[in-house]
């Protein structure tokens, strides 16, 4: 900006998101990102011209900065927590950890192997005119279980490939559990055009992408369709349910998969009661439309879980907390209700008094043990049929 002029100039043209600056003497110390991982630059201020460049796997940002040194902090689904000083001071860009956790306390944290992937998906990606991608992180036990009969893959359905510590999957990863978090259409962080494919297709390809996600798990981890699940919270818990229900015909994809157990938390499964009941009904009309023009309401109503029940075959958990103001809990009873009616596999615990979250170590571990039961008789009722198979 130009206090002369009163005009601004543009000095650089990054593609990816710039998340973070600071002003440091002559310089600039900026990092730009997206969800597959951050590269930290050092800009000359006057010119923008880029002086030198550092990629991290993670997810950065310029936290603070003060004469030539500035703090930069990082984490990943593999680091809790780190801090390091860049000392502009010095000609190369080097950074210097000063704030981290104890090492043996790190390991009894992180109890996954993250590896960033790509997955290829149904469609063409107009900007390459290749197979679109999507990225994903694969998240495997760093003790994994020695009987390959308790094996389970669990798929991200929602908010995945998010490039930061999550106690779900730590906690996953620990049971022996490998998760695969896939950024799926729609996602934050890949630019506007990617973020945008999933308006008015709210449970058409995204959920797509879930197919296509759990054959790529099949062939490169070789596990059956019986031990890879779905899981999802919020919109991904919509998701879930949707997945699990899904019609083939679809978007006129002819596309479906046999998802041996699901885990639903808080999701909703019809659209148009949970535009009448939410409070981000805004949301809801740019995802699916507005239930107010007859063609769109059609929509909405076929592409709710509660319409299609009738499709469940795997075993599928419900969570929700009594109090939830975002997805009121309605939407996962009155599904709950229409399932077990029809003698299908469905389990249902909610928590008295809980929000969209559930809050506090007691009843968290309440949600976990739940989760964790589950999973165990998934993986029994696996072996069960594949020993009956053979």
């Amino acid at each position: 900006y130009s206090r002369k002029t009163g005009k601004p100039t543009q000095l650089t043209r990054y593609r990816e998101d710039v998340t973070s600056a600071r002003l440091l003497g002559n310089e600039v110390l900026a990092v730009h990102r997206t969800p597959a991982g951050s590269t930290l630059v050092r800009l000359d201020a006057r010119t923008g011209k880029e002086l030198a460049a550092s990629p991290l796997p993670g997810t950065a940002d310029v936290s603070d900065g003060h004469g030539r040194r500035a703090l930069v902090v990082h984490r990943s689904p593999d680091i809790v927590h780190e801090t390091h000083e860049v000392d502009l001071a010095k000609p190369e860009l080097a950074l210097h950890e000063v704030i981290g956790l104890d090492p043996a306390l790190e390991r009894s944290l992180v109890a996954c192997k993250a590896s960033a992937v790509r997955i290829p998906t149904f469609d063409e990606d107009p900007a390459t005119g290749k197979t679109r991608e999507l990225h994903a992180f694969l998240l495997e036990p760093r003790q994994p279980l020695t009987d390959p009969r308790q094996r389970l893959a669990l798929v991200t359905a929602f908010y995945g490939g998010e490039n930061r510590y999550s106690v779900f999957d730590q906690i996953m990863c620990a049971a022996g559990l490998t998760v695969v978090s896939p950024a799926v259409r729609g996602s934050d962080g890949f630019g506007k055009e990617f973020h945008a494919l999933n308006d008015e297709d709210l449970g058409g390809d995204e959920i797509v992408d879930l197919f296509w996600v759990a054959r790529w798990i099949e062939q490169q981890l070789g596990l059956p369709a019986a031990r890879i699940g779905v899981y999802g919270g919020s919109h991904g818990g919509y998701a879930t349910m949707r997945a699990l229900t899904f019609p083939p015909g679809t978007n006129k994809r002819s596309d479906s998969y046999p998802f041996g157990f699901g885990m639903a938390h808080a999701g909703f499964s019809d659209i148009e009661s949970f535009y009448r009941a939410t409070n981000i009904p805004d949301w809801v009309v740019l995802e699916s439309g507005d239930p107010n023009v007859p063609a769109e309401l059609a929509r909405m109503r076929d592409r709710s879980p509660l319409t299609h029940v009738e499709r469940l075959r795997a075993p599928l958990l419900v969570t929700h907390g009594s109090q939830d103001w975002r997805v009121p809990v309605e939407e996962s009873r009155q599904f709950v209700a229409k399932a077990k009616a029809a003698g299908l596999p469905v389990q249902y615990v909610e928590f008295e008094g809980q929000g969209h979250h559930i809050e506090g170590l007691g009843l968290q571990g309440k949600a976990y043990q739940v989760r964790l039961d589950f999973l165990k008789l998934v993986a029994e009722a696996a072996t069960a049929t594949t020993e009956a198979g053979s």
